[in-house]
């Protein structure tokens, strides 16, 4: 069984574009973890692995031991460059228009395309045992990746899913490649 599990919410201005910024948690953290707890199992046996980016890390820490966490910088969130920490709606509408057109492809200024993301995530994804029990906490864009992959979705279809901070996934493998995916 591999449970991929979303940060909770962040603590960040509204509106703020981030994906490397290293945000902490915002002040629910304790409520949305005893949400999350109540729908995971103990996570004992896992091989956990988490962001380096402590939003996902104190997610990580709370879930599982510290001492046996693999931080992984492959599941980082998407690398927004320039754009990280301002404020949507006060960048240049026509660079955002573009990257958006075509954010597979098109990478935000000094930071990275959607390609990017998906190109580590597909490397982490290869490294890790599937046979074995796993926790991955991450972030939006590293999850949407993964389902893109898993369910060979075009990467262009990568924003069809809806899910929030705290967002469980169970991925439940079978004659690898194949897998079963549950929304918690």
């Amino acid at each position: 069984m591999i449970y991929i599990i979303r940060h909770t919410k962040p603590q960040v201005q509204k509106g703020m574009c981030y994906g490397w910024t290293d945000l902490d948690v915002a002040e629910s953290f304790i409520d949305e973890l005893e949400i999350i707890k109540g729908k995971t199992p103990d996570f004992k046996n896992y091989k956990v692995y988490s962001s380096p980016l402590q939003r996902c890390y104190k997610l990580a820490k709370e879930l599982y031991s510290e001492n046996d966490i693999t931080k992984d910088n492959r599941i980082k969130e998407i690398n927004f460059g320039e754009w990280e920490g301002r404020v949507w709606e006060n960048m240049e509408s026509d660079l955002v228009k573009e990257w958006c057109c075509d954010f597979v492809n098109n990478r935000v200024p000094g930071g990275e395309s959607f390609n990017d993301l998906y190109n580590r995530v597909e490397s982490f994804w290869k490294d890790i045992d599937k046979t074995k029990d796993n926790l991955i906490v991450a972030h939006d864009g590293v999850i949407r990746a993964l389902l893109c992959l898993l369910l060979d979705i075009p990467k262009e279809n990568a924003f069809r899913f809806d899910f929030s901070y705290g967002a469980i996934i169970r991925v439940t493998p079978w004659e690898l490649p194949h897998c079963k995916i549950a929304f918690l």
